[in-house]
C-alpha cells in the first residue's frame, strides 16, 4: 500500500508471523512503513494464546500502532488508503 504525505511517498507493508510456543502470545502481525529502503516506523499487535489469530484485526491494531506518531490529519490519509485497499 502506497500513502503520500509531507512530500514522500511511502510505502506501508505487513507480516504476520506465527509459532511462538511457551510465550504468552503465538502470533505476531508487523507493520512497517517505509520511504524507499529506510524505515520510518513500525507497530506490532501481538495475539495471546488464548485469542483467534484474525490477519484483519492484527493489521489494524498494529498499523495503529505504526502510525500513532503521526497527526491526525497524516493518519487519516492512511486509513483512507487502507480502506481503499481491502475494500
Amino acid at each position: 500500500m502506497k500513502v503520500t504525505f509531507l512530500g514522500m511517498t511511502v510505502t506501508v507493508s505487513w507480516r504476520h508471523r506465527h509459532g511462538y510456543s511457551g510465550l504468552k502470545f503465538s502470533h505476531i502481525t508487523d507493520c512497517i512503513v517505509m520511504d524507499g529502503e529506510k524505515i520510518v516506523c513500525s507497530g506490532h499487535a501481538f495475539c495471546s494464546n488464548s485469542d483467534q489469530f484474525v490477519k484483519s484485526h492484527g493489521r489494524k491494531v498494529a498499523m495503529t500502532r505504526a502510525i500513532a506518531g503521526f497527526r491526525r490529519q497524516e493518519r487519516k490519509l492512511f486509513w483512507d488508503a487502507y480502506h481503499a485497499e481491502v475494500s
